[in-house]
């Protein structure tokens, strides 16, 4: 009886571990706390920089390199919980709307852009930039 007992707790446990979400949503404040600089490590191709007004608690626009070339400058129009929406040129057409949804995960930004143009259906997985010494 005791190891049905077991099984039944290790069933439970295993289902409501696989019901937790694995990247909680954040707010903007919460992104805004993190890192503005990230990036794909030492090979550096991919960049995004989130950039803020004055004020430092809200988000202007951000600025996105793919390898050396390629470089979308975002406008925030609006955000919400953890989707920025904006537009951006993506060298043929301007003014392309664009989402952004971003998911945490210590070290890991994510970026999953959905939209028009280029960077919709990409999704960059990126740690931040270290500080200088």
């Amino acid at each position: 009886m005791a190891k049905k007992g077991i099984l039944v707790l290790i069933m439970v446990a295993l289902m409501v571990l696989v019901g937790c979400e694995d990247t909680p949503s954040l707010t903007m404040e919460e992104v805004l706390s993190l890192e503005r600089e990230w990036y794909n490590g030492p090979s550096d191709e991919v960049h995004i920089s989130l950039v803020a007004n004055d004020t430092e608690t809200d988000l202007s626009h951000l600025d996105v390199r793919l390898a050396l070339l390629s470089m979308y400058y975002i406008p925030v129009t609006s955000y919400d919980e953890d989707t920025i929406h904006g537009t951006y040129n993506d060298g043929d057409e301007a003014d392309l709307p664009i989402s952004v949804h971003l998911s945490y995960s210590a070290p890991n930004l994510t970026f999953t852009f959905t939209g028009e143009g280029f960077l919709n259906g990409k999704t960059y997985s990126l740690i931040p930039i270290p500080a200088a010494p």
